[in-house]
């Protein structure tokens, strides 16, 4: 079905940039379009919580694995190790309080964070085991103003409808509370270089696919300010071993890490590294 319209901005000013597959699972086929007006490109045909759920293979999704059993797992959790690192660095300074994981996947980062003495809650609606430190959708709706901090790590993406999201998520917070929200970049040289075939794209479960301009616009709709944005620089190493696992590449992994490099090279100069952290103010 051709959209009328953007969902994001509500422009009619669209086109259909590709037609791409959904490589991890199904192999099936989805439209990718494109928004001239906010910049945003979003997957079609549209889906419902119960329709999207199905592409979720909670035993193999990477996000949601807790062990690793192929050369692919050791690699995401080599990369998740030094991730978890480097997050916690950027919010540090930041959480004066409690902490909500928003789409905690594994619950892998939350762990890491309470081993700093950060006390985190997690929400995860769709890999949803039970810990003690987990809050449900009905529980977490009745809340208010209760957490100093609320991280999206590769997570707004998925969503429907990123607007309704953010509004949400802003009652949450605090006052003069932040918001973390981490995702791919579409100005990204990786993006440019493997087109139809980036792993950042990851069809159908990314619903939307941002850059900064376009993010920066969502954020203006919903009254949030980008406080500063911070590299995920070892993203482009994997993203790009995927990439190239994505077009049956000989040495994905060396031509990988090759374009990972350049593209983080290039990112120097134009910011434009593959993934990008947002920290917003309330």
């Amino acid at each position: 079905m051709t959209p009328s319209h953007c969902p994001l901005c509500k422009s009619k000013k669209i086109k259909i940039e590709f037609q791409g597959i959904d490589y991890s699972f199904t192999k099936e086929r989805f439209d990718v379009y494109e928004c001239s007006e906010c910049s945003v490109s979003f997957t079609m045909p549209y889906m419902n919580e119960k329709d999207i759920s199905k592409y979720y293979n909670k035993k193999n999704y990477q996000s949601f694995k807790g062990s690793s059993v192929s050369f692919f797992d050791i690699v995401y959790n080599l990369v998740r190790d030094i991730n978890s690192h480097n997050k916690h660095k950027a919010i540090k300074d930041i959480v004066h309080g409690d902490l909500l994981d928003y789409g905690s996947g594994s619950g892998f980062f939350a762990k890491y964070l309470r081993k700093k003495n950060i006390t985190v809650y997690e929400y995860e609606p769709i890999n949803n085991s039970f810990n003690k430190w987990m809050i449900d959708n009905k529980v977490l709706r009745k809340k208010k103003n209760c957490f100093s901090a609320v991280t999206l790590w590769h997570v707004l993406e998925h969503v429907n409808d990123p607007v309704k999201e953010l509004l949400f998520i802003k009652k949450l917070l605090k006052k003069r509370s932040h918001i973390v929200v981490a995702m791919p970049n579409t100005s990204s040289y990786d993006n440019s270089y493997y087109g139809k075939h980036w792993a950042g794209y990851d069809l159908p479960r990314h619903r939307f696919h941002f850059n900064p301009t376009a993010f920066s616009k969502l954020c203006g709709k919903v009254g949030l300010k980008i406080k500063s944005t911070i590299p995920m620089y070892y993203d482009s190493y994997y993203v790009s071993i995927l990439s190239e696992k994505n077009k049956q590449s000989i040495f994905s992994f060396i031509k990988g890490l090759y374009i990972g490099f350049i593209s983080n090279l290039k990112a120097k100069k134009t910011k434009n590294y593959s993934s990008l952290i947002y920290v917003l103010e309330n």
